[in-house]
């Protein structure tokens, strides 16, 4: 029960309210009949007032009477607000008090309980500092326990390592950076990476058509600096990278979406705008540079173009020899017929793996030529060079 008994201010030791914390067990304090009693042994209590809160017994057993807070850690929501507990149920509470001014006396409302942010224990007594902070004993643990404000969320972040804004990219486009949520318990509180590709008419340019989804991958590569940077290993593991493929050539928005953990939703959300150029990739193994063959010889490599939806996006390969002293060239030999490489695969997106190419030509005459290996793009319709082999017959 909070009844009526003189609370000093402690920055200017003047009377400025009155309020006082009892346990008054089964029975209602009773004012009238304790009066002639409290006037013989207590004149100094005098005037008595009526209590101005109380609870009852399955919510406390014992109330431990606090301060009103004057303090500014918490914030000006608390400031004037009286802090109590009940030692026996280990409970903290604050209530608002408004003080008539011409009688001094304080009404009591907006209880709020603290508990569950506080975890008090057994709360003997409360104190306060030259601040107005203040502090309680949790005589259970044998501590004293400062109030302080929560601290705010830290906002989760985001950064891309690339693509480069306005960079003319060629597919597979590599999406990659970090994320992390700085209020996760354990590993980087970022659990899906999602992105998206918007057509745009020119850079910058508001999106011109439906987003395409790329594709989604998680915090799965480990970055050591970001670690450092937050001060935790647990923020190691928070690095992404994905392969955007299958688009056609032309400016896009790339928006990459973080969700997060905590919250359950996707807050993050980073943005780059880029123009897709049409390549198409081609690697001769064999021959090399400078070899010289005989009457045949055998043409092997890969190709792949990441613009096509689906396959390797070449369904042909021609070779053509060209001499270095001029003339006409000569059409070696082609072929329709691929074969598993494994290594573009791991290295492009496992569609990508029926890339390789090997077969036999026919070699031109006697002399030096330099021989052209094209491959023709599904997502083009167009054939595109490698560089020159030069060879020698």
């Amino acid at each position: 029960m909070l009844g009526g008994e003189p609370l000093l201010d402690q920055s200017s030791q003047t009377r400025t309210s009155a309020l006082f914390c009892s346990s008054v067990h089964n029975q209602r304090l009773d004012v009238a009949s304790d009066l002639a009693r409290v006037q013989q042994l207590l004149p100094s209590l005098l005037p008595l007032v009526d209590p101005i809160f109380e609870y009852a017994h399955p919510t406390g057993f014992a109330i431990t009477g606090g301060y009103v807070y004057r303090g500014a850690a918490l914030g000006a929501a608390y400031r004037g607000r009286y802090f109590f507990a009940d030692e026996v149920s280990s409970k903290i509470w604050s209530i608002a008090l408004t003080v008539d001014p011409f009688t001094g006396k304080a009404t009591a409302s907006d209880l709020r309980n603290h508990t569950a942010d506080l975890t008090p224990g057994n709360v003997s007594s409360f104190g306060v500092d030259a601040a107005g902070e203040l502090y309680f004993v949790d005589y259970g643990n044998g501590a004293i326990v400062r109030i302080a404000a929560a601290p705010a969320a830290l906002t989760p972040l985001m950064a891309l390592d690339g693509p480069s804004p306005n960079q003319s990219v060629v597919q597979p486009l590599p999406v990659s950076g970090w994320a992390v949520d700085p209020n996760a318990t354990s590993g980087s509180g970022i659990d899906a990476i999602h992105v998206w590709a918007y057509p745009l008419s020119t850079l910058g340019s508001a999106p011109s058509g439906s987003p395409v989804f790329v594709g989604f991958t998680t915090t799965t590569i480990d970055r050591p600096d970001v670690a450092a940077f937050f001060g935790s290993t647990q923020f190691t593991r928070s690095g992404f990278t994905l392969a955007a493929t299958g688009f056609a050539p032309g400016p896009y928005r790339m928006a990459i979406f973080g969700h997060v953990a905590r919250t359950g939703s996707f807050d993050l959300i980073r943005t780059v705008d880029v123009t897709i150029s049409a390549h198409t990739f081609i690697s001769v193994d064999t021959p090399q540079t400078g070899a010289t063959v005989g009457a045949t010889f055998v043409i092997g490599g890969w190709a792949l173009d990441a613009a096509a939806a689906t396959g390797s996006g070449v369904d042909a390969i021609h070779v053509w020899a060209f001499p270095i002293t001029g003339g006409s060239p000569v059409f070696l030999g082609a072929t329709t017929t691929f074969a598993d490489r494994p290594d573009v695969g791991a290295m492009f997106g496992g569609r990508f793996t029926r890339s390789g190419f090997t077969f036999g030509v026919t070699s031109p005459p006697a002399g030096v030529w330099d021989v052209y290996v094209y491959a023709h793009s599904t997502a083009t319709g167009q054939f595109q060079n490698a560089p020159p082999v030069r060879i020698t017959r």
